[in-house]
């Protein structure tokens, strides 16, 4: 969960034009400021730590016993989501090839 707090609480978005940064994977070139129209960048609501932690609550209450259903029919493919998106989308396709070529 704390990798997912620091992934999502570490979104910037520009107010103005709606560019969208990451302060580790896709930081602007100058600290805060967006690099197309120069307006200061903001933390959205829903990025704060305190909302993603709710979110993930509300992910374990609601939507988390869904994956022993879809689990038990063979209808779920696990990917390990850390790392940069690159990395993330490259094991995404790797894993559905696999279910591909598996039938």
């Amino acid at each position: 969960p704390e990798v997912i707090v620091k992934r999502m609480s570490g979104r910037r978005v520009c107010p103005k034009c709606g560019r969208s940064y990451h302060n580790e994977h896709i930081p602007p070139k100058t600290e805060g400021v967006c690099d197309a129209c120069g307006a200061d960048l903001i933390t959205r609501e829903d990025d704060k730590p305190e909302t993603v932690r709710q979110r993930l609550a509300t992910y374990q209450e609601a939507t988390a016993p869904l994956i022993e259903y879809y689990e038990t029919r063979g209808l779920l493919v696990r990917v390990d989501g850390s790392g940069t998106p690159e990395e993330v989308w490259d094991r995404l396709f790797e894993q559905l090839d696999a279910q591909v070529q598996d039938g």
